[in-house]
């Protein structure tokens, strides 16, 4: 890290804790409020499909990727990508292969740096894995046992990019938004967990319809329904919605700060990527020929 990239997130963290201290109420009822569950339920399947396409583009090249017999052996996986998780492992060579005790598990789960793929990373393991992967994001996308599936999800996703990196663009983003996402109510709208729930409540005469006391939207105590009705969409905290703003910001201000040379400024850096077939889906040369730099200069602006 630079220390100009240092020095602003030390500004950055003093700013927020200075920000709390005086806004310690009003933040409380931003962060704290029940919202609609739809705009969140709306992000969770655009985050999904997403996340489903680029396992696609992925999938052809994972064993590549990811297996021992593509571009990392495991032999150089301590090293390379394991680092401080499997410290205390054996490497099956100068000693059995495995934890030599309990502190060596401790240290590999807290080391943030940990994947199954450092144990079993066969063509046939990392195809299961990513199998596993591309039926838990499908989980989420559809809303399905919403909670377990994003777990899932992130545990398996970084499981990935523990084990290979070399591929990667955007996995900040993926990472950030699926933590979070476990920790939300993302699954309380325009979802089969929800759709299951509100089935088995109107089965029992629980919930408020559109056209019924309510509205959809809930209704209190009545004589023809003396323990309330549900609404059809709970209202759901807000705080993991702002957190993923929050996270989005500082993703995309840190790699605004450390592309902000000349070369990004001028376009140059911009229309080097787009005038090779390595990174783009179709040919660029004829938009950027009729077009000129101004508009890559503008986008490396913004």
């Amino acid at each position: 890290m630079s220390p100009g990239l240092a020095v602003a997130l030390a500004l950055t963290a003093a700013s927020l804790v200075g920000l709390v201290a005086l806004y310690r109420e009003g933040l409380r009822r931003v962060l704290l409020r029940a919202v609609d569950p739809r705009p969140l339920a709306l992000l969770r399947i655009a985050f999904g499909c997403c996340l489903l396409v680029n396992l696609l583009e992925i999938a052809p090249l994972a064993a590549y990727l990811f297996s021992d017999e593509g571009l990392l052996p495991r032999a150089a996986v301590p090293e390379r990508m394991g680092r401080g998780a499997l410290i205390g492992f054996g490497d099956g060579v100068r000693e059995p292969a495995g934890p030599r005790d309990a502190t060596a598990v401790l240290d590999f789960v807290i080391s943030g740096r940990w994947s199954p793929l450092y144990f079993a990373d066969s063509p046939g393991v990392v195809g299961a894995h990513l199998g596993l992967l591309f039926a838990a994001a499908l989980a989420l996308t559809l809303g399905f046992r919403t909670r377990l599936s994003a777990i899932a999800s992130w545990l398996l996703y970084a499981g990935l990019l523990r084990r290979g990196e070399a591929h990667w663009g955007g996995e900040q983003v993926f990472c950030a938004f699926l933590f979070l996402l476990m920790w939300s109510r993302c699954g309380a709208a325009y979802s089969v967990d929800n759709w299951r729930r509100c089935r088995a409540l109107r089965r029992r005469g629980l919930l408020s319809m559109p056209s019924g006391p309510g509205g959809g939207a809930g209704a209190g105590p009545s004589a023809a329904a003396p323990h309330g009705l549900a609404a059809i969409y709970r209202r759901i905290p807000a705080w993991p919605q702002a957190l993923m703003a929050g996270q989005l910001v500082l993703c995309y201000a840190a790699n605004g700060w450390v592309k902000a040379g000349t070369s990004w400024q001028t376009g140059d850096v911009l229309q080097f990527v787009l005038l090779r077939d390595t990174y783009v889906r179709w040919d660029m040369s004829a938009a950027i020929a009729a077009m000129g730099p101004w508009p890559l200069r503008l986008a490396a602006g913004a």
